[in-house]
């Protein structure tokens, strides 16, 4: 679902089915830009800017200033603003950036709304409103969305979606509430009583700093223990209340994962990934959280062997392709690394048998891959700044 403004990734591990036929971002995307009628040198530009810049996280520097990949994606956007592909991009890093800006946003979505879908319409539309808060527009679209996929593994995929909205907003409220924090005013009259060491307190009336142990009434009341039939009867609720909790919990990550499953199985089919745009790294994403899951509850319920087992026999073979790691990187490689953790601990025996091949693992070598080109790639651009500044200086 690139077109969908949050990643999916994930944004958080199965390998994809042999059922599956390849779908990748380059071929969704030539197919997509190419019906539109926009030049191959264009789609090549979209293409090569998509697989260098994976997500929006990197258009914004730290102090939230646009950066040279965002000035990039503009201007190949502007060779044809009919590019939908990057027109969505722009528009997501205006609602998810360090600098919201949502009529900038909406004005990119005016220009690429005639070349989406139906899908990517309403879609666009819900997340764009939820972003920004307005409940009305939220609402609308999502009762649009309700009854044009009323019974479909589409709702699965929205469901998804709107819960990586919920983070997002999380985290900008929590963004808000610390930056709030540290600008309130450290009233030495109302915060001086912070550091005081324990059993001491600042009395406002007063203006004194007291010792509340003396404060303490004199009275030398005895409290009671409670019957033991009452001990037993909090114990027993205590107890409840715990499995009561851990069935939800169990029963929420069946239906999580069966969520997934549905999802994945949905998109097998190749006529179904290119009508709602959904290439094999996003399959991989979801493959990947069911991996997740199932790995933890191996290990939980049968010990470190079976975890690992687990993910080398179902995670990490043969069929994973350079694009499944390179999209789903941080996914992958904290899946590799919570392996690693528990065969740091594990038996020596398990340690053994399982060393090997965990360490030649197809998702590791590809991550190595991955590391090495980003890498080349960060070489030849300090190299291209260093040239440029040459140029510069000589003119």
């Amino acid at each position: 679902m690139k077109r969908v403004f949050i990643s999916l990734s994930l944004p958080f591990f199965l390998t994809l089915s042999y059922e599956l036929s390849a779908y990748t971002r380059a071929e969704l995307t030539q197919d997509k830009l190419s019906k539109i009628g926009i030049k191959q040198e264009v789609i090549d530009e979209t293409i090569k800017f998509q697989y260098d810049v994976k997500d929006e996280k990197n258009f914004f520097t730290e102090d939230g200033e646009e950066n040279e990949n965002f000035t990039k994606l503009k201007e190949i956007f502007q060779k044809d603003e009919r590019n939908d592909i990057l027109g969505t991009i722009l528009a997501s890093a205006y609602m998810i950036g360090e600098k919201k800006d949502f009529k900038k946003a909406r004005e990119y979505m005016d220009k690429i709304t005639p070349y989406w879908s139906k899908f990517d319409k309403l879609s666009n539309e819900w997340t764009y409103y939820k972003l920004k808060g307005d409940e009305k527009g939220t609402k609308k679209y999502y009762n649009l969305l309700k009854k044009n996929y009323k019974g479909t593994v589409i709702l699965d995929l929205i469901d998804t979606l709107d819960n990586n909205l919920d983070i997002v907003l999380f985290i900008d409220k929590l963004g808000e509430f610390l930056i709030d924090e540290g600008n309130e005013s450290l009233d030495t009259n109302n915060n001086h009583a912070n550091d005081l060491p324990n059993g001491y307190s600042y009395d406002d009336k007063k203006g004194i700093i007291k010792n509340d142990e003396n404060d303490e009434s004199n009275e030398d009341e005895i409290i009671e223990e409670e019957d033991d039939e009452d001990e037993m009867q909090k114990y027993s609720e205590t107890v409840k209340e715990i499995f009561d909790t851990g069935k939800d919990t169990l029963k929420e990550q069946k239906d999580e994962i069966d969520k997934y499953q549905r999802i994945i199985d949905y998109f097998k089919i190749g006529k179904n990934q290119k009508e709602f745009g959904v290439p094999d790294d996003y399959v991989r994403g979801y493959q990947l959280k069911i991996a997740e899951a199932k790995i933890i509850k191996n290990m939980m319920n049968y010990g470190i062997e079976s975890a690992v087992k687990y993910y080398l026999e179902n995670v990490s073979t043969k069929d994973v392709t350079y694009e499944d790691v390179y999209f789903n990187e941080e996914a992958e490689l904290a899946i590799y690394l919570s392996i690693a953790q528990m065969l740091a601990v594990a038996d020596e025996n398990i340690v053994n048998k399982y060393r090997k091949d965990f360490e030649n693992t197809r998702v590791i070598k590809l991550l190595d891959r991955i590391m090495e080109n980003d890498k080349k790639k960060e070489k030849e651009k300090e190299k291209s700044e260093k040239s440029q500044n040459k140029n510069h200086i000589k003119s």
